[in-house]
């Protein structure tokens, strides 16, 4: 039998695993990294993905997915707005493969698992102790958890760059096992988060780089140096690529500056500052809450020049700071957080228990700081949703994991015997136990919650699609219909994402792919590509919406076209999963008066 250096000591445990075959074979499993981390990977996977039911966390993701699989505009466009297009143009290759198969979430399962895998691979080959292992691996499955049963491509392409990170500077710490190996894998998700959205890499950059101003000590300089530089040479290329592709295309390219420039009045607090600023540019209050409430059709109105106009003159941040910091804290106490709060709280005893808190405790403070400091910021200057607050709080999460790897907390054997109260370190340990049974029971909790919740959109989802079907066969809706919404209308983002399931009649949601290509496509095979004016000029045009914004439309179309129109109920969608946005939701069709 192969010879297995078992230690003899820690109140015999290791003893008795000597003299029994069996747990000599466990513990020689258990002894291999690799192995466990592609297990433990896969347990984690079967459990959530198999038992439990993931869902998409916005619409984002389904929009950009219509782009990418040629639901929107009859062929698969690489433009996808927030992801890069060489990201766009091997999703187009694989959705022309076959258009069932949901491609870029499975692309999202493949990289989250290499992530999760080459991470807890990090903590398992380490000189820890087993319980320091244990408590690793936790940290990273329970920053994992959220994302992976609420997809979005913001947290995957955060959590495969945090990876990344994570990994190309293991793979160039001195007298690290598979340099070169995990050097490269590192690069290669760090170059995926990039292309699936660049500011959630730069997102972990920022944590990274504050968290090595104090650990750079702990690397070779040159080979930090060389890491740092392909990073940048990644990601410099893979944007340089994006925009000559993007600027070969007129029509697209002057979409993204649109686009671009109306998420700076929907993303900022601009249009919570702009007052009566709006008049300026020839709006009336009821053009803003439709510009608001993401009804915005009208080229002439809603013009690009218009709009850098307005971004020009309405201040860009919270004009109180006692609102940021509100909102901030605000974000802070939502129950998906507190798991991760609970967590780096559990880092930061770790830290100050072990003989190197001395020289942790400073690049904890500054990655807590700086995490801290970009919520803030983003409250102040943007919005802060859950997807991004979400990643902060797991790179900080992570990062600080491995900053005790980096300042040899965890090699420390033995508490602290500077500590003058010897109890505290004890209590200390208790505490930091209690803080991740408790995160583990939160995120199981949340997880089993969420999948519920999933399960009930999904077969909301279908019902309202066999509905809608079943007026078209019954002739009230025509055979060739295009159904548009401002805003809350189909809620695509309801499928299951591990299959490509759109309506089957033409669906265009409004929203940010206002004036795109596509958008202007897909009007164009129902008329003369000019809405509202198909709204009461096409019989087979409807809109999808809440009655109060209804009655916006047709001002709208009373203000800018010298129309009366009225409306005609065609369908009520059922409100089955009890979700606020999709509440009241009307299917009309528009008719002139007169006509």
């Amino acid at each position: 039998m192969e010879s297995i250096d078992i230690p003899i000591h820690e109140n015999g445990i290791l003893i008795y695993i000597r003299e029994s075959p069996a747990l000599r074979r466990i513990y020689a499993f258990l002894k291999r990294p690799l192995v466990v981390s592609l297990v433990t990977t896969i347990v984690f996977f079967v459990v959530f993905l198999v038992f439990l039911h993931p869902g998409y966390e916005t619409d984002d993701d389904i929009s950009i997915i219509s782009l990418a699989s040629g639901y929107l505009g009859g062929k698969p466009i690489p433009f996808l707005v927030f992801s890069n297009v060489v990201w766009g143009l091997l999703l187009t290759s694989l959705y022309a493969l076959h258009s069932r198969i949901n491609w870029e979430v499975l692309l999202f399962f493949v990289l989250n698992f290499i992530s999760t895998s080459g991470l807890i691979y990090l903590v398992l080959s380490r000189p820890w102790r087993e319980l320091h292992k244990l408590f690793g691996v936790l940290v990273i499955l329970l920053a994992d958890a959220y994302f992976l049963v609420n997809i979005n491509f913001t947290t995957m392409a955060a959590f495969a760059s945090i990876s990344g990170f994570c990994l190309q500077l293991a793979g160039v710490r001195p007298h690290s096992s598979l340099r070169k190996g995990l050097f490269f894998l590192g690069s290669g998700l760090v170059l995926a988060g990039c292309l699936i959205r660049i500011e959630a890499m730069f997102l972990a950059l920022a944590l990274v780089l504050s968290s090595l101003v104090f650990c750079a000590g702990s690397f070779k300089l040159k080979n930090l140096i060389l890491a740092l530089a392909v990073t940048g040479g990644l990601v410099a290329g893979s944007y340089v690529f994006d925009r000559l592709y993007v600027q070969s295309s007129p029509e697209w390219n002057t979409y993204y500056l649109y686009n671009q420039t109306r998420s700076m009045l929907h993303d900022t607090p601009r249009l919570v500052n702009i007052g009566t600023l709006y008049q300026k540019v020839g709006w009336s209050q009821n053009d803003l809450v439709m510009f608001t409430h993401w009804f915005f059709p009208d080229v002439k109105t809603y013009s690009l020049e218009h709009l850098q106009y307005l971004v020009k003159i309405v201040p860009n941040t919270r004009t109180n700071l006692f609102i940021t910091l509100r909102i901030f804290v605000g974000s802070l106490l939502e129950p998906a957080t507190i798991p991760y709060l609970m967590m780096i709280a559990a880092i930061w005893l770790a830290a100050w228990v072990y003989r190197a808190r001395k020289r942790t405790l400073l690049p904890l403070l500054t990655l807590t700081a700086i995490s801290f400091g970009l919520g803030v910021f983003l409250a102040w200057s943007m919005k802060l949703p859950a997807r991004v607050l979400l990643s902060l709080l797991a790179a900080l999460s992570i990062d600080g994991l491995f900053i005790l790897d980096w300042t040899g907390s965890f090699e420390q054997q033995v508490a602290s015997t500077s500590l003058r109260n010897r109890s505290f370190s004890r209590y200390a340990k208790y505490c930091i136990g209690l803080f991740m049974l408790a995160a583990v029971g939160l995120v199981t909790f949340q997880s089993i919650q969420a999948a519920r919740v999933y399960i009930t959109r999904q077969a909301a989802y279908e019902r309202i699609l066999a509905d809608l079907e079943d007026l078209q066969n019954q002739g009230k809706i025509e055979e060739n219909a295009l159904i548009v919404s401002p805003a809350s209308g189909i809620p695509i983002e309801w499928s299951n994402p591990m299959i490509l399931e759109l309506p089957r009649i033409q669906y265009l949601p409004m929203g940010w792919l206002t004036f795109s290509p596509v958008y202007e496509s897909v009007l164009k095979q129902f008329g003369n590509g000019s809405l509202p004016d198909e709204l009461y000029q096409k019989r087979n045009v409807y809109l999808l919406t809440r009655p109060n914004l209804m009655f916006g439309v047709r001002q709208f179309i009373r203000e800018h076209a010298g129309i009366q129109v009225t409306t005609h109920v065609i369908y009520q969608m059922p409100n089955i999963s009890g979700e606020s946005d999709y509440k009241n939701l009307v299917l009309y069709s528009v008719i002139q008066k007169g006509k």
